[in-house]
């Protein structure tokens, strides 16, 4: 049964994760059989030996993966997949693209991986290129003469000195990748990542003038027959026929030629076609309308964008040209434009570098304190500068997939479902016949933070009471700290001071109250907040459960 779990909830990714671990090993094992017994590369390989073969292999798998490893940052095209796919498939590819960050993950490292290994075989071969320099046929060197430095070899060359480079770009990126440097200083990360031009530019280049040679007169000069005169085995049959020897004249050579734009080519095509087309969407500055300070150090932005339009569960890019010329922040969209009112909204936890210089922009404050009140007095529109790129789709998406969910968040992570929830308080019953249930559990260390959506959580049980629906939404806050709820929330929201569970919940008796009152049934699981909240519920998911209740879980990651 708990193998039937984890099928359930990582077989789409784990199948889809062998295809491209096969698909890398094919690449490369084709790759190094052909430049092993390919007649063309006889000589090049005599000289080299099997690190020929392991540096051309390793390059086809870079090429691969720098051309892959773009494609899931589209974020237009994994929307537009998504609601392809939501015809195709209810559940797998859907949540193959819920990890479209992490195979963005997956391509990278791979690249790093191959890429010392790649620059491991070239140290190689310039070696090789020193210690076997031909005498007889010198075209095919890459050397000046023997037992030249191979250091010497690799830094006279185009290759050479843009591996070099590339591979200080790669070091640099790794670094600042990692998870220490990300969330410590989130904008070491992103401005290091962008040095991914470089590598590109470098990349294109890299292979221009390759210092790999291979044999151009095969018809004229069978490769290795300058050995009939000498006293020394003859080469693999793979390489030649004895039968149709000819000799008529020297070797001729020429560099190998570049490939990496025939694997790099659409896929950056395809990138940059997506950025163009998101640029285009993003220029037109954003209005902001309102302004609302929450406490816990968390604010509402009321924006306002011509044509801007959204689904529950997807998220924008912000941008605040006037704090960074580059960053883009990912936030949901926790309100959506209606007749009766244009603006949408989004909420923003004030605690990052980033965050923070936003909000002191927003108070039009140029000190370092946030302690001044936000200007809510309502002008009708605050002369800021804000873009919008988006919105993007998010597994959160999915929720009106399965009749029953459960929405699981930590901290600010509610506002995928809160997105939802505003969603489904204007709707009328026929979405809602179509719900059995939702449950809402809602972990924050501070009871302040219950009330950013105080108001639309009683606003939803309201309007469900009325419609006669009140049954399928069930409200579990709990508070990880001691601070005193009645305090705050006291007699304003006696529904939610109802709903507040002290300390942290014990998911796998959450998870097993739920399956037994809902048997037989298909439960979707939507975790947004920190990975190891993320983590423990989707362990929990994989375990069986005697009601044939399933668990699908999906969490956000942006």
């Amino acid at each position: 049964m708990r193998l039937a779990g984890w099928c359930r909830n990582h077989g789409p990714k784990s199948l889809f994760l062998t295809a491209w671990i096969t698909v890398n090993v094919i690449v490369f094992w084709r790759t190094y059989l052909h430049f092993k017994y390919e007649p063309k590369y006889f000589y090049i390989h005599e000289m080299l030996g099997p690190w020929l073969c392991i540096s051309r292999g390793t390059a086809a798998v870079l090429n691969l993966n720098c051309g892959v490893v773009l494609l899931p940052m589209c974020r237009s095209l994994t929307t537009v997949l998504r609601c392809s796919w939501s015809r195709l498939s209810r559940r797998s590819m859907r949540m193959i693209l819920d990890h479209a960050k992490g195979f963005h993950i997956v391509c990278g490292t791979t690249i790093v991986l191959v890429s010392l290994v790649h620059f491991l075989g070239h140290m190689f071969n310039a070696a090789n290129f020193s210690k076997h320099y031909n005498a007889i046929y010198t075209g095919v060197n890459a050397a000046s003469y023997q037992d030249q430095d191979p250091l010497l070899i690799l830094l006279g060359c185009i290759p050479g000195v843009t591996g070099f480079i590339m591979l200080a770009v790669l070091c640099v990126m790794t670094t600042a990748s990692f998870y220490a440097v990300r969330s410590g200083c989130y904008d070491i990360f992103w401005y290091t990542h962008r040095l991914f031009i470089v590598f590109y530019l470098l990349l294109l280049i890299h292979a221009i003038r390759g210092v790999l040679k291979q044999q151009t007169n095969l018809q004229s000069h069978t490769p290795g027959c300058h050995y009939n005169n000498q006293s020394v085995p003859w080469p693999e049959p793979e390489h030649g026929d004895r039968d149709t020897i000819v000799c008529d004249t020297e070797p001729y050579f020429s560099t190998i030629g570049a490939e990496s734009w025939l694997w790099v080519g659409t896929p950056l095509l395809i990138y940059l076609c997506d950025t163009a087309y998101r640029w285009c969407k993003c220029r037109q500055p954003v209005t902001v309308v309102h302004v609302r300070e929450h406490p816990s150090d968390c604010i509402e932005l009321q924006l306002k964008k011509e044509g801007f339009s959204a689904k529950p569960g997807q998220y924008i890019l912000l941008h605040c040209p006037e704090i960074s010329s580059f960053e883009w922040h990912p936030y949901t969209v926790t309100s959506f434009p209606r007749a009766h009112k244009a603006t949408f909204g989004i909420h923003i936890r004030t605690r990052g570098d980033w965050a923070g210089r936003l909000k002191n922009y927003l108070q039009r404050n140029q000190t370092d304190s946030y302690s001044l009140p936000l200007r809510n007095t309502d002008p009708l529109l605050y002369q800021h500068r804000l873009f919008v790129d988006g919105p993007f789709g998010g597994p959160s998406e999915d929720i009106l997939r399965y009749r029953v969910s459960v929405l699981i968040a930590g901290g600010i992570g509610v506002t995928p479902f809160t997105a939802f929830l505003d969603w489904l308080r204007f709707q009328g019953s026929k979405v809602l016949k179509k719900i059995d249930r939702i449950y809402l559990i809602w972990l924050c260390r501070e009871a302040q933070s219950f009330l950013w959506f105080a108001d639309l959580l009683c606003d939803i049980h309201n309007k469900l009471w009325e419609l006669g629906h009140v049954h399928i939404f069930e409200i579990r806050l709990h508070i990880t700290s001691n601070t005193s709820v009645q305090s705050v929330l006291g007699d304003s929201y006696p529904l939610l001071s109802k709903s507040v569970i002290p300390g942290r919940p014990d998911w796998t008796g959450v998870l097993r109250d739920i399956a037994s009152c809902h048997r037989r049934t298909d439960i979707g699981v939507f975790c947004c907040g920190p990975k190891q909240l993320s983590r423990c519920v989707e362990r929990v998911c994989q375990e069986g459960w005697q009601h044939g209740a399933q668990f699908y879980c999906h969490h956000e990651s942006f």
